[in-house]
């Protein structure tokens, strides 16, 4: 009978190595996605006029 642990070692470093380089694909997919939702945010927020509501409570 062969050993297989060294053939798992790989097998688990290979898998290991796939899943990190699909988390850092990922994240910098989001990474630019949510920074482009930000600076429209900002530039869409940058105009708004805000209104007083009054006293809470209170009736106009």
């Amino acid at each position: 009978m062969h050993s297989e642990e060294g053939a798992i070692t790989i097998e688990w470093t290979t898998v290991t190595a796939a899943l990190v380089g699909l988390a850092i694909t990922s994240v910098s997919a989001v990474s630019c996605g949510s920074e482009m939702l930000a600076i429209k945010t900002g530039a869409s927020l940058s105009g708004a006029q805000v209104n007083s509501l009054g006293e809470l409570g209170s009736m106009p």
